[in-house]
Formats: C-alpha cells, sequence, structure tokens
C-alpha cells in the first residue's frame, strides 16, 4: 500500500514532462514572437491541415449536393405537373360522362299471354 503514493508521484511527474515537452515549442515561440504569432502561424500546428480538409470535404459535399437537388426539384415538379395534368383530364372525362344525355330507349316489351291461358313451356333436353 505503501507503494501507492510514489507510483502515483511518478505518473504526475510523467504527465508533467510530457506536457512541458509538448508545450515547449508554442511557448518558446510565443515568448520570441508574441501570441498572435503563435495563434496565426499555420506551420505550428495542424490548423491548416484541418482547414484544407473540411474545406475540401465542403467542396465535395456542394459539388455532389447541388446537382442532386437540382435533379430531384426538376423531376419531383414534372412529376406533380403530370399528375395535375392527369387529374384535369379525368375530372373533365367525369363531368362529360354525367352530362345529361338523351333518354336511354326502354327494353321492349315481352308478350304476356292472355290471362287464364295456360304456358306450355318446351322440354329441357
Amino acid at each position: 500500500v505503501a507503494s501507492l503514493p510514489s507510483a502515483a508521484a511518478a505518473l504526475d511527474a510523467g504527465l508533467d514532462q510530457l506536457l512541458d515537452a509538448a508545450l515547449d515549442p508554442g511557448l518558446d515561440l510565443g515568448l520570441e514572437r508574441g501570441l498572435d504569432a503563435v495563434l496565426l502561424d499555420p506551420t505550428s500546428s495542424t490548423n491548416a491541415l484541418v482547414f484544407v480538409l473540411i474545406a475540401a470535404l465542403g467542396l465535395l459535399m456542394a459539388l455532389i449536393y447541388v446537382p442532386l437537388r437540382l435533379y430531384l426539384t426538376l423531376t419531383a415538379r414534372s412529376r406533380r405537373l403530370k399528375l395535375l395534368q392527369r387529374i384535369r383530364r379525368l375530372r373533365e372525362e367525369l363531368s362529360d360522362g354525367l352530362a345529361p344525355a338523351a333518354p336511354a330507349p326502354s327494353p321492349p316489351e315481352m308478350a304476356s299471354p292472355p290471362l287464364g291461358e295456360a304456358v306450355i313451356e318446351p322440354p329441357l333436353v
């Protein structure tokens, strides 16, 4: 149990050395040229690489998105237009079909036998 504090102290010392090694070049540059030079110098960090990567991805997205959006918009409009034309055509056909026409001729009356006479049906073969 006594070795735990010494292990923690060794870990703290190792982290301090690692942090100092990571910050020393930036601190030295900042002391030499000022803080603005450190923040604006693209060679002191990966800021330029990250910016170029994000800009390239944004350009790629725009090159894919804009033509695709235009195509989908135009095809949706043409589909909507075709659907509206079809609805108008069907509406006109229905309104033409519902207009009152000349009365249909009634079917011919079948002659019925006089009352009291028997109807003889032919035999089924």
